[in-house]
């Protein structure tokens, strides 16, 4: 018998959980931040994902950067801590 949507979704859902290299992020965000997503996707043609990945690595690796060598800061910062 045919899986439904909803039923081929959720198997999707759980063999993408199994795997160790993506993390699944259901947020909302306001409609200019979208807007902006969307353009920029297209601009750099490239998936929506990608974009956020880019924008949170570039924002992580510039505070890592004023971490300087302060190894207390920057385990800190590593687990979560301000």
């Amino acid at each position: 018998m045919a899986k439904t949507t909803a039923e081929r979704q959720s198997a999707f859902r759980l063999r993408r959980n199994d795997e160790a290299s993506h993390k699944r992020i259901n947020t909302w965000i306001q409609s200019g931040a979208h807007r902006a997503l969307v353009r920029l996707s297209k601009y750099l043609k490239v998936s929506q994902a990608e974009v956020i990945e880019k924008l949170i690595a570039t924002a992580d690796e510039s505070v890592k950067k004023t971490l300087g060598r302060d190894a207390d800061k920057i385990i800190r910062y590593v687990n979560g801590m301000k």
